[in-house]
């Protein structure tokens, strides 16, 4: 029998291509994505048994492509760039990394909220330019201990979240359509709250939703405008879970004392785009993820799953409603 054959329909750096080499299960291929084509892309289609991305998308037109798919696994949280509905048609489950990148997620998360508060951008930037402005911003500078941050979406970054900002003693609220027990919510030490009344009583709003029809501009204009003058926003999900113009509209008349943004709905961000000419925003590229433990908790997570697939097994984190078992591959002729 032939090895199951692993097309990595991404590219990436040569670091993770080492990771993704070093974690191939035993009698699996790993074949790498070489230029990022449309054809290129159809041709390793074709001949994979499991399509898996990192970031990049994963169109229909390849799934179509492939006729022994077993699975389309994304090595992170986000499916909002594979089309869902084209694996859906083929009985093809699509699956996400289960919470893989969570603790590196919600660590970076901590980080833009302590950039923010504490004005780190400004601060860093004037004594590169020869300043030294030790006490300058303690008017709009400010503590995170004890402070109230409301988390929306509860899932496994944002659980890890919360976690960490017991350390602060910050009061947690929170929001999500899917509740945990009262015994989860007490172990985590969150309070559910209705959205509205979040917004109206947060100082730090940060965002752990996916990206799906019900959380496109989940915050726009009318929720910007329930935060409290002086609270500031921290988005580590995705671009468009925020109306991009109204936040550029909040931050200009001073209704936000700031944001921390790594992700924005063009990515990458447009150089014309004022949110870079704005001295309360922190801006990252999309790296909250991006450290080489996270890398390695990610692939090894992806191909677990995959193996799990590959012995005919129910898959694990289907976010398309396809469950297994799937059946085992065919032998591949030749």
């Amino acid at each position: 029998m032939a090895e199951l054959l692993i097309g990595f329909i991404d590219v990436v750096s040569p670091m993770v291509a080492e990771v993704l080499s070093e974690e191939t299960p035993p009698g699996m291929r790993l074949e790498l994505l070489v230029q990022n084509t449309a054809q290129a892309r159809l041709d390793l289609a074709r001949r994979a048994d499991v399509l898996l991305a990192w970031a990049g998308p994963i169109h229909g037109g390849e799934i179509e492509a492939s006729p022994r798919l077993l699975l389309v696994q994304k090595t992170g949280q986000g499916v909002d760039n594979v089309d869902l509905e084209a694996a859906t048609r083929r009985g093809v489950p699509v699956c996400n990394g289960g919470g893989a990148n969570a603790a590196t997620v919600a660590e970076f998360t901590i980080l833009l909220m302590l950039a923010l508060a504490r004005r780190l951008r400004t601060l860093e930037s004037e004594v590169r330019n020869g300043g030294w402005p030790n006490f300058a911003y303690r008017d709009i500078s400010f503590d995170l201990m004890g402070k109230t941050v409301g988390i929306v979406g509860l899932g496994n970054i944002g659980k890890n979240v919360a976690r960490r900002l017991r350390g602060w003693e910050c009061e947690v609220l929170y929001y999500d359509i899917v509740r945990p027990s009262p015994e989860q919510e007490a172990a985590l030490g969150v309070t559910f709250v209705p959205l509205d009344t979040l917004l109206r009583q947060v100082d730090v709003l940060t965002l752990h939703v996916s990206l799906n029809p019900s959380t496109y501009h989940l915050i726009g204009a009318r929720e910007l405008a329930l935060l409290r003058p002086g609270a500031v926003l921290v988005n580590a999900s995705r671009g468009p879970v925020v109306d991009e113009p109204a936040l550029i509209a909040a931050l200009e008349r001073g209704k936000l004392a700031g944001a921390a943004l790594d992700v924005v709905e063009q990515e990458p961000i447009d150089l014309d785009n004022p949110l870079l000419r704005m001295p309360n925003v922190v801006l990252t590229p999309h790296a909250a993820a991006g450290t080489r433990d996270c890398v390695r908790r990610m692939v090894r997570s992806a191909m677990a799953n995959i193996a799990r697939v590959a012995a005919g097994e129910p898959p694990r984190n289907v976010q398309n409603g396809v469950e297994g078992p799937v059946p085992r591959a065919t032998p591949r002729p030749g």
